[in-house]
């Protein structure tokens, strides 16, 4: 004899279904938006803070760790965060003028000059003006005696002859590093981390089509959810 699922179970399955159905499509839509993060330029993106609830702003407004250190006098120097670039000297603090808000990674001084590496690309300030030489994440500069310079940036290393004009890739060194870390430890963490995020699956280069696409289910899923309660309710 077959027994059909309990009303007041299947009333519970609805209203749960109902319940989840905001979170989920919060889930859904930030991954997508987290996936496509550098083509659509959220980390350049200042919006304002008044509508956002003021606890949450509170407990988000700690001094955020410093990133990188640039004595340029006695007593004074520069000092990157992950909210921007900010000058000390006399013992006061102040944000640099002339740069966007920064997620600074890497400050290096050479002969009066100062290079700024950030996510938001590579910056030079020169005569007391700041130009960005390198559009895109860089982590690291470095000059040689020639001046040429060398950029440690995302998943590349690139080298400039002409001061930042151009740039191209350090022959070898991306292959070689990925021939060298392949087979090596590696670390539980890495390996939850690879799987929740499809890269195990898609790989790397295409962990954004994995994301689509779960995400694409949950929101499907949602959109069916609120149909069928709605049908049940009104059936015509």
């Amino acid at each position: 004899m077959y027994i059909g699922v309990h009303p007041f179970l299947r009333r519970l399955h609805i209203w749960i279904g109902l319940l989840l159905l905001l979170p989920l499509t919060g889930i859904a839509l930030t991954a997508v938006l987290l996936a496509h993060d550098r083509d659509l330029g959220l980390g350049d993106i200042v919006i304002e803070s008044d509508w956002l609830p003021q606890e949450w702003l509170r407990a988000t407004a700690k001094a955020p760790a410093v990133r990188a250190w640039l004595v340029i006098g006695e007593g004074d120097a520069l000092i990157g965060t992950k909210r921007g670039l900010y000058a000390m000297g006399g013992g006061r603090l102040q944000p640099v003028a002339g740069l966007p808000p920064l997620d600074v990674r890497a400050l290096r001084g050479w002969q009066g000059e100062v290079f700024v590496a950030a996510r938001q690309g590579l910056w030079l300030s020169a005569h007391g003006r700041w130009h960005r030489l390198y559009q895109g994440d860089a982590h690291g500069i470095n000059v040689d005696d020639e001046g040429n310079l060398y950029l440690a940036a995302h998943r590349a290393a690139l080298v400039s002859r002409d001061g930042g004009a151009s740039w191209q890739p350090l022959e070898g060194v991306r292959a070689g590093l990925a021939e060298l870390e392949a087979g090596g430890p590696l670390k539980l963490k890495q390996l939850v981390r690879e799987l929740h995020s499809g890269r195990l699956i898609v790989g790397r280069q295409r962990e954004w089509i994995w994301i689509d696409a779960v995400s694409g289910l949950l929101l499907l899923t949602a959109l069916i959810g609120v149909y069928r309660w709605r049908k049940q309710r009104n059936p015509y």
